[in-house]
């Protein structure tokens, strides 16, 4: 029997997966180079003089100075750090907050500011630079190194004696930056908070390029460095990631700090999770632009070769979200129409494609492999999961920024930095409150009609429907028993490297999410306070947390990898 294609090769369009196999072949030649950055300390009491910058914007009182305890609890000689308390929101709370703790610590050198905001630097680059101006006034000047903390990181007592090494250690290091780790993050993560992959896996590799990240809290940075690039930029929603990329464009070098130095707090909410997530989307497409794909222009003159590929691939990639987006709509019409997903004239060049097909996946599996030796199989599952759910998101953003005009609803202007900080959007929904937990009906007005689930909901039920249409069409055909049948399927339903399930899977997550969000308890059952009421999180709140239930996307790549091994062996 000859099998032929059902439709024109003009209409079997390709997914968008060549930038994802070059970031493989990048991430290969990193490996291979095998430079990895070692654990340092700086001891004595001989060191430089910091200032640290904690920047806020209505969030809890109670977060902010549990902030700043920790701060203050530095293990650093006090004559030689300053604390700044920048308050964006101006709250006169958190003003006699850390007048109490300026009574409590007379001996520390701790201050609150808090800047006149106007429309032109309402933003948390803004915020930063009023702090270098501040310190600049303070008696002795500026520091020569400046580190900074989000409003709701719990410092280590020893952050500063593991980063500054690296900067005393090389006159050309601009900044280090340790990962940022969560105490609050649920069982079994179902919104894929903890960025185990990216600080793990992926940051680690950047830095054995020389493509560190500055990623927002924790990190130390050399004064001169700052102001050869004019300070934080305010161009982009990512001061810090564009900010690293200027510094790194300007030749000079940044290190990645593989230690667990700082504890925050993942969003607790569906709309403030996508909220995040969609403004880092954004600002990275933002910083791309600004530097030119890191292939041309004066901001990128000093990249290496290495450093221009992976700067290319990472903004290339916060730009994908559109085509991504599509190729999910792709799927979904070949999946109804009943189209293959690959091109054909007959039975013994489709064994051939199957033979490369599954040889290519089990391959890639190899790689995930590795990678869930890193950071743990479940955690490299959910991150594929939730990027794809969060991908229309992105597409939506992305259009209202760069592409549509004001009277479509597009923003006025597309580099703006503008942006409301997680920790102080409200939580009317408690949605991981056991005890104020809203009616299952709110949740899902809320995540499925106000955050814009009802489209992922759809999608994923239509999914089932062309999986269901195809598997009656071939019954109907050739009764499913048969080997007839099993051909027909092959091209369509059973491809290996096809993504309904994954996408069936990820699409059905804010719905799932509503009806069964996870529980947490209070954030101070997640601390443990010393006799000063400085707070740190828990051992048993830091620790990664097992997955014991969800959708099952570890069982879905699970078999879909073994499906590719059955295939190159039956095939072969």
């Amino acid at each position: 029997m000859v099998l032929r294609p059902s439709i024109s090769p003009k209409c079997a369009k390709p997914t968008f997966v060549v930038p994802e196999y070059v970031k493989k072949i990048l991430d290969a030649s990193a490996v291979a180079k095998g430079t990895w950055r070692p654990r340092l300390r700086l001891v004595g009491n001989d060191v430089p003089s910091v200032d640290i910058a904690i920047v806020c914007c209505n969030e809890d009182l109670s977060v902010i100075l549990d902030t700043v305890r920790a701060a203050l609890n530095t293990d650093w000689p006090s004559d030689r750090i300053r604390i700044i308390v920048s308050d964006d929101g101006a709250q006169k709370s958190v003003a006699r907050g850390v007048q109490r703790l300026q009574e409590q610590y007379p001996n520390s050198h701790l201050f609150y500011t808090a800047r006149q905001r106007t429309p032109a630097n309402s933003h948390k680059a803004g915020n930063l630079n009023h702090v270098l101006e501040y310190t600049a006034r303070l008696p002795g000047g500026q520091a020569p190194f400046i580190a900074g903390l989000d409003a709701d990181m719990i410092p280590a007592r020893h952050w500063l004696r593991a980063q500054l090494p690296h900067l005393l250690g090389d006159p050309k290091m601009a900044f280090t930056c340790p990962p940022s780790c969560f105490y609050n993050v649920p069982m079994d993560d179902p919104l894929s908070q903890s960025l185990f992959v990216f600080h793990k896996f992926e940051e680690t590799i950047k830095d054995g390029a020389g493509i560190a990240w500055c990623t927002g809290s924790g990190w130390v940075m050399r004064r001169t460095a700052l102001a050869e690039i004019g300070g934080f930029p305010s161009q982009s929603l990512t001061e810090d990631i564009l900010c690293g990329n200027l510094l790194i464009g300007r030749d000079w070098r940044s290190a990645y700090v593989k230690e667990e130095l700082q504890w925050g707090l993942v969003p607790e909410t569906y709309s403030a999770h996508i909220r995040q997530r969609t403004r880092w989307s954004t600002g990275g497409f933002q910083a791309g632009l600004i530097m030119k794909l890191g292939l041309y222009g004066d901001l990128s003159g000093g990249l290496t070769g290495w450093q221009r590929a992976y700067t290319f691939w990472y903004l290339v990639h916060n730009a994908t979200a559109i085509l991504k987006t599509l190729d999910v709509i792709k799927t979904l019409v070949m999946l109804l129409a009943g189209w293959p997903v690959v091109m054909y004239t007959g039975t013994e060049q489709l064994i051939a494609l199957v033979r490369v097909a599954s040889a290519v996946h089990a391959l890639l599996f190899v790689r995930q492999c590795l990678m869930a030796y890193v950071c743990g199989y479940g955690a490299s599952c959910r991150e594929l999961l939730c990027a794809h759910f969060l991908n229309p998101y992105y597409a939506v953003n992305h259009c209202k920024t760069f592409l549509l005009p004001k009277w479509l609803g597009g923003y006025p202007n597309a580099f703006f930095a503008k942006f409301r900080s997680t920790g102080s959007l409200p939580d009317e929904l408690h949605e991981r409150s056991r005890l104020r937990r809203a009616s299952l009906r709110e949740r899902l007005r809320s995540i499925m009609i106000k955050d814009g689930g009802s489209f992922h909901l759809c999608i994923a039920l239509a999914l089932v429907a062309g999986i269901m249409s195809n598997l009656k069409t071939a019954s109907n055909l050739h009764g499913l028993a048969s080997r007839d049948a099993f051909l027909y399927l092959l091209p369509r339903v059973l491809w290996v490297t096809t993504l309904w399930p994954t996408y069936t899977v990820a699409f059905f997550q804010p719905f799932y999410y509503a009806i069964c969000p996870p529980t947490m308890p209070d954030r101070e059952l997640l601390l443990h306070r010393d006799a000063a009421g400085v707070a740190y999180p828990t051992q048993r709140a830091k620790n990664p947390k097992s997955p014991v239930r969800g959708l099952g996307i570890e069982l879905v790549n699970t078999v879909s990898e073994l499906w590719a091994i059955v295939l190159l062996l039956w095939f072969w």
